[in-house]
């Protein structure tokens, strides 16, 4: 995944600060932050696409909870209680509601 003017997408390639995300812990909940904008994932505008946009960090649209599935892990948003998955295909991530056995809700997350 990417951050491309405030949405997030995902593509094949990898190379690029833009590709890279950081965890942090604020306040007792999980944020990710972009290492080449500083902006962080949320869904604050409920847009059909997950965003990267500078948020304070008491809003709970970008606030996430880790959940083991099958040796990955799913992104729960703690606001709308949904998933972040790439299952429409749409070139961008999304946060809906999906099966937790959908493969476009899990994630290998690498340090």
């Amino acid at each position: 995944m990417y951050e491309d003017n405030g949405q997030v997408k995902y593509s094949a390639g990898n190379s690029g600060n833009q590709y890279r995300w950081v965890q942090e812990t604020v306040n007792g909940h999980i944020r990710f932050k972009n290492l080449a904008t500083s902006h962080y994932l949320n869904i604050e505008h409920l847009y059909p696409y997950a965003e990267s946009t500078d948020v304070p960090n008491t809003y709970y649209s970008s606030y996430w909870k880790l959940e083991s599935y099958n040796g990955n892990v799913r992104l729960k948003n703690e606001w709308q209680n949904t998933y972040l998955n790439v299952e429409n295909q749409g070139g961008f991530a999304q946060c809906t509601a999906v099966p937790d056995f959908f493969e476009s809700s899990q994630w290998i997350l690498q340090n």
